[in-house]
């Protein structure tokens, strides 16, 4: 039976990748909870990846919860944010990057009953903006189904994660996956592409307005 050596990882490599203090990695009784479970969350990939090394161990950890801003009409990725956790912080900037991105601020703004979007930081947010909130009911995934859509089909053709090497890559991937949903891939519902159905849109609006002959 032929064994596979196992890479060393130093801790000096993991802290830089995580993006977390080099004494962090140690147990100490007084430390917060986040420390000890980026201890915990390490021991498991180790377990199961015994070969991993460190920028491997930080790909597994350090991403994937993404968050999206989907306009519902152009059915058109607007906003989005990616973190290593599924926090306020995450939802928030996705929304923050949603509004720098198309200079404007939505009118509603639908999610699911995640308890990042109940969060006082993420009401506040919205509220500043003027932007009505809107949940779907508990055990109502369909209520938010454009959400669903797209990150079903995320899953399915992004593929697995561990396929890349660093963590800036894998963000570049995501990026460039997002620009080829938004620009390229044809939306069955839209008979286009969201960008292309959005021009659309403006083009009709602007004819109607007597603004082009």
């Amino acid at each position: 039976m032929l064994e596979t050596k196992r890479k060393t990882v130093t801790k000096t490599q993991l802290a830089r990748e995580l993006g977390v203090s080099r004494q962090s990695l140690y147990y100490v009784k007084k430390r917060d909870v986040l420390d000890e479970e980026i201890k915990l969350q390490i021991e498991s990939v180790l377990t199961h990846h015994g070969e991993y090394g460190h920028k491997r161990i930080a790909l597994d950890l350090k991403l994937i919860y993404l968050a999206t801003i989907i306009d519902q009409y152009a059915r058109e990725i607007v906003g989005w944010n990616i973190s290593r956790f599924h926090t306020k912080d995450l939802v928030v900037g996705a929304l923050q990057d949603a509004v720098k991105r198309t200079g404007k601020v939505p009118y509603c703004l639908h999610s699911d009953q995640g308890s990042e979007y109940d969060s006082q930081e993420y009401k506040a947010t919205a509220e500043k903006l003027t932007i009505t909130l809107s949940m779907s009911e508990k055990s109502s995934p369909w209520q938010n189904g454009h959400q669903e859509s797209f990150f079903g089909r995320f899953k399915t053709e992004f593929g697995d994660v561990r396929n890349y090497d660093s963590l800036p890559e894998l963000v570049e991937a995501i990026r460039h996956h997002i620009i080829y949903y938004n620009t390229e891939r044809i939306h069955t519902s839209l008979k286009t592409t969201p960008e292309t159905f959005k021009q659309n849109y403006y083009y009709s609006l602007q004819k109607m307005k007597g603004m082009i002959v």
